[in-house]
């Protein structure tokens, strides 16, 4: 088994890589190229969030930070947000929607896990000042509902820091977001849903985590026990029992219904492991038999080393769930699973000089946290402190 010391280098290792990827923007700010939601085009600074933007790197810089606290990986991550502390909130988040992937629900969740892990009070407080931002007029613009984009999303970081601070604004603004998800459902085979359609032509109700039915349930079952109201619990209810129309025990997986891609898949936006992601994250708050019966679900899960490596749809997506499934059952066993599998990544990169990310094949280095290095490096660190660190891929 791949010993702790391995992963400390490698986790290492990536975090050089990721700084000599900066570069000084004008006025002095660090930069670096994303490429994970831009279809391939490069974006500098552009990108705010957690998904493919300066915020993920900052969070991998952070949790470089907590475990080797000696070295100056506290002042890269701040680099790293420092325009967000430079410009006006509202205009930071003009245009850049709710989720917690790309939107402000991602500067709201990322800068209170920064502040979780290097313990600086600033970091809270402007993710406090971006709940704010999180307006009812802002909510009722919101058509994605999703977690990645939209309101499931918003609903998912504002939680977060509610968890971590207790400010009353955060979970006022997630009641908010919680009420839009309820009133704007449509029905579909008996279920009450949202469309989630991407340009498809056709409204519909995508699986999944990232963009489906298993983000916005757990969002919403953790809104429900933090409020009692019953009526986020059933909506979350019917989303799960829509989801669970897709599971098949032949494949032992949840069917993608999205139309551009493969049916079965192990990634985390559309696959198993962010379904199992959820279902884990969903069971710590909310007693269902149908949740239950889906995390033992994962007990047949079979771990593949990916065509990509990233924690969005490769391996480290399965790493982590295999991480979240030793911590949620004690089993040993899946934890030493997520290090074979770490280590069969590693060794292939080693072979070949690069993990395999999704623009590698063009010559594109890809810092960034979903689709790129820095939630590789992030990953590694949770097999070393799986209890430390959150599960960012979970917005825990």
């Amino acid at each position: 088994m791949i010993p702790n010391e391995t992963l400390r280098e490698e986790a290492e290792a990536i975090a050089d890589d990721v700084a000599d990827a900066r570069f000084d923007l004008p006025g002095g700010d660090a930069g670096w190229v994303g490429y994970g939601s831009s279809k391939g085009k490069p974006s500098l600074r552009g990108q705010k969030g957690l998904y493919s933007g300066q915020l993920g790197v900052a969070t991998y810089f952070a949790a470089m930070h907590r475990c080797f606290p000696g070295e100056s990986y506290g002042e890269s991550a701040y680099d790293a947000v420092r325009y967000l502390f430079e410009e006006e909130t509202g205009e930071l988040v003009k245009g850049v929607g709710l989720g917690a992937g790309t939107g402000t629900g991602a500067l709201v969740y990322g800068l209170s896990v920064m502040h979780e892990l290097t313990g600086e009070t600033r970091y809270e407080e402007l993710a406090v000042e971006f709940a704010r931002e999180i307006t009812a007029e802002a909510i009722r613009g919101d058509e994605r509902y999703d977690v990645l984009t939209g309101a499931a999303g918003a609903l998912t970081g504002l939680l977060g820091l509610y968890e971590r601070s207790g400010a009353s604004v955060a979970k006022e603004r997630a009641v908010r977001c919680g009420e839009h998800l309820l009133d704007d459902r449509y029905d579909k085979w008996g279920y009450r849903v949202w469309d989630t359609s991407w340009d498809e032509g056709v409204r519909s109700f995508s699986t999944g985590m990232g963009h489906g039915a298993a983000g916005i349930a757990y969002a919403l079952y953790r809104l429900s026990d933090h409020t009692g109201r019953d009526e986020f619990r059933r909506a979350a209810d019917d989303a799960i029992a829509f989801e669970n129309a897709f599971y098949s025990d032949r494949e032992r997986n949840w069917r993608s219904n999205w139309v551009f891609l493969p049916h079965y898949q192990l990634g985390w936006r559309f696959g198993l492991a962010g379904v199992g992601s959820a279902r884990l994250g969903s069971a710590e708050y909310c007693e269902s038999d149908a949740v239950a019966r889906d995390v033992d679900r994962l007990d047949a899960f079979d771990p593949e080393l990916g065509r990509s490596d990233a924690v969005c749809d490769g391996t480290f997506a399965q790493v982590n769930l295999l991480v979240d499934l030793s911590r949620h059952t004690g089993d040993g066993e899946y934890a030493e699973q997520a290090r074979r599998l770490a280590d069969r990544a590693i060794e292939r990169k080693e072979s070949q000089g690069h993990y395999e990310l999704a623009h590698r094949s063009r010559g594109l280095y890809d810092p960034t946290f979903f689709a790129g290095t820095a939630g590789i490096g992030y990953a590694l660190l949770r097999l070393v402190r799986p209890d430390e660190l959150p599960s960012v891929t979970r917005f825990e």
